[in-house]
């Protein structure tokens, strides 16, 4: 049994621009209707702060996608001052479900310290939808980049939870996943932060950049 508030969030950056937004609201075109980033929303729920933490260069992002379109697929990241670091098309799952999107080696790293703000949209005939948010990447202390090394997988996941490090503790804890469907992690962690019906939604193959 996992208990409750083992996902410890961290305190976010002070200054950043518009909160984002995790889910898009139902849909302002016919293509996403519910899409989903699965990261942490700060209180309050409604205008909260989208926001999450990562320890490496170049991390993976996680997204639900109610049902499947032929739309286009947009990923971007800007930096605070609203300089684009990173834009690409994306091909985007051919089944509903819950996808990863890891920067490819030709997206430049993200720099320690410095909080990005990512988009991701989806190019219909009648309009755009997107999610958004922001992320922040954190160096990692000594001790537990020791504790890291000696872990399981399973063990990894909640290590990084504890922490607060989002994006590491999600991507290893759905790897368990796929690999041990009994896997609890992958749950507790989207309850934590409220999402608990994408829970037992399948995780689809997806995604490739597409040169732009």
């Amino acid at each position: 049994m996992i208990p409750n508030g083992f996902y410890k969030p961290p305190r976010p950056p002070r200054k950043v621009g518009a909160p984002g937004q995790r889910t898009d609201g139902g849909g302002r075109t016919e293509c996403s209707n519910g899409m989903t980033a699965l990261v942490p929303i700060y209180e309050p729920k409604t205008s909260g702060l989208v926001y999450g933490v990562t320890t490496i260069e170049r991390p993976t992002f996680w997204f639900y996608l109610p049902a499947a379109t032929a739309a286009t697929g947009i990923f971007q990241l800007q930096d605070a001052n609203k300089k684009m670091v990173y834009d690409t098309q994306i091909s985007l799952p051919k089944t509903a479900g819950i996808f990863r999107l890891t920067l490819p080696d030709s997206a430049p790293p993200l720099e320690i310290g410095k909080p990005y703000r990512w988009y991701f949209k989806i190019v219909c005939t009648g309009g755009v939808d997107f999610v958004d948010g922001w992320i922040q990447r954190e160096a990692v202390d000594r001790d537990l980049q020791r504790q890291l090394e000696q872990a399981s997988a399973m063990e990894r996941s909640r290590l990084y939870a504890n922490h607060g490090i989002w994006f590491e503790a999600l991507t290893t804890a759905a790897d368990s996943r796929l690999t041990d469907p009994n896997s609890q992690e992958w749950a507790a962690l989207l309850k934590a932060i409220d999402l608990e019906e994408l829970a037992a939604k399948p995780i689809v193959d997806c995604c490739e950049a597409i040169a732009r």
